[in-house]
């Protein structure tokens, strides 16, 4: 997805912000590439975002095999956590036309997100936009979310939990 070195080193960068998961939303911390050649690298390349996806997956992955290989003893607890995510709107956004509902008080977009943890590693694995009623609801873009994870994971041990708050009761 990437040809050139340098594409590929703010790429490596950015997936190593995100997969740390420590809530930085710039990338201020990172030491190895300056903020601007990261934003200009996000903002100026013209991205195929389902390639995007792709590669973030792949190097996903390849994060929790190498987490879990050479691994000695009790084989590790993974937990799969499902979150409804609000981001209040207030106002008129003609772009979001459609994406903007109410859910349990809140007026905005919700976001369902897929989190795949194991001991300390915590990956961002998906999401899906609930689209008000008439749609699919929450609880079953969860399922949805779960049933696309890779075998991989989900078998990788006897037990996998799945987290999720009262939300997703239903």
């Amino acid at each position: 997805a990437c040809p050139r070195k340098q594409h590929r080193d703010n790429m490596q960068v950015v997936l190593s912000c995100f997969l740390e998961a420590l809530g930085i939303s710039r990338f201020h911390a990172s030491t190895a590439k300056s903020p601007g050649a990261i934003s200009r690298f996000l903002n100026h390349q013209n991205w195929s975002l389902r390639t995007l996806i792709r590669t973030i997956r792949q190097h996903a992955l390849r994060t929790f095999q190498d987490s879990l290989r050479g691994r000695r003893g009790r084989p590790p607890l993974i937990e799969i956590i499902v979150d409804t995510t609000s981001i209040s709107k207030e106002g008129a956004f003609a772009e979001l036309d459609g994406w903007i509902h109410t859910l349990n008080s809140v007026r905005g977009l919700h976001v369902v997100m897929l989190y795949v943890c194991c001991g300390d590693l915590r990956l961002p694995w998906g999401f899906k936009i609930w689209r008000g009623k008439g749609s699919p609801s929450p609880t079953d873009l969860a399922l949805r979310l779960v049933r696309q994870l890779p075998s991989e994971v989900r078998t990788r041990t006897k037990h996998v939990h799945l987290l999720a708050d009262a939300g997703f009761s239903s």
